[in-house]
């Protein structure tokens, strides 16, 4: 009925799951702040003074003629030696194949050798939030590309684009966070999102982009292609968050007031 509210639902889903299936009937459960939160956005839906929202339509094929932007991004093995420079890399074409965009940016050695999530799992370990976080780069850098466009995002992690149509990764709060942020700031370009595999290395700007998620693979024609483009820095709050990842979704939040003043 509105696929928009879906990206309010992850801390939700984690205290109905945290339910013991033998407790008594009426035993009484605590939600967290955060699924408070959850509920004033689809109470506040269910109260708006609109009493006729229409019923959004199913998504659609994109186009044949839209945006096309391609991502990938690199892990590192608690064994592998940070010196191949991990990160993740972008590359965007416009309608006629002109290529409108090129990043590459590489994760902070720390938060990719050591950084763990509320579970413990290292983030370099963490391939789904990873190319989530990637994706969400020409949505931060260049925003103003995607104003009122149908927009397909390559990508080659399957989890990722499950993850993105599903708006929550299950079990994945990180990733979910950057899903929530990557909805909340297309919807707010008024960006069709359109989010499809790609596999590696399987055209040209996947084998580009397969090149710049690590600087030991990006050659003088990449860093070429990348210097034809000057990008905004991204945003501080995500600096901030990479210097100390937890998986709080007010960073969803951040990252959208950060568009919003470019945009």
């Amino acid at each position: 009925m509105c696929p928009f509210l879906k990206i309010f639902k992850h801390p939700i889903n984690e205290c109905i799951s945290g339910i013991d299936s033998a407790a008594p009937e009426n035993t009484v459960v605590r939600i967290s702040e955060e699924a408070q939160k959850e509920l004033l956005v689809w109470a506040g839906y269910l109260l708006s003074e609109y009493k006729w929202l229409p019923i959004c339509p199913m998504l659609a094929a994109p186009p044949i003629a839209c945006k096309e932007f391609v991502s990938d991004a690199a892990g590192l093995a608690v064994t592998a030696n940070f010196g191949s420079g991990p990160g993740c890399g972008n590359v965007g074409f416009a309608e006629d194949g002109t290529i409108i965009f090129a990043h590459q940016f590489t994760w902070p050695e720390t938060f990719i050798r050591i950084a763990a999530d509320e579970k413990g799992v290292r983030f370099g370990d963490k391939t789904t939030t990873l190319e989530v976080i990637g994706l969400l780069m020409p949505l931060l850098l260049v925003p103003e590309l995607l104003v009122n466009q149908h927009v397909r995002i390559m990508v080659d992690c399957l989890g990722t684009v499950y993850g993105m149509r599903n708006k929550s990764a299950s079990g994945d709060k990180a990733a979910s966070v950057f899903i929530r942020a990557a909805h909340l700031i297309a919807s707010y370009l008024g960006c069709v999102m359109h989010i499809e595999h790609l596999p590696r290395v399987s055209d040209w700007g996947a084998e580009v982009t397969d090149r710049l998620s690590r600087k030991s693979s990006t050659t003088y024609q990449d860093r070429k292609l990348i210097s034809a483009f000057r990008n905004r820095p991204l945003p501080s709050c995500l600096h901030s968050w990479f210097s100390n990842p937890t998986s709080n979704f007010d960073m969803a939040t951040c990252l959208l007031a950060h568009v919003r003043t470019i945009v």
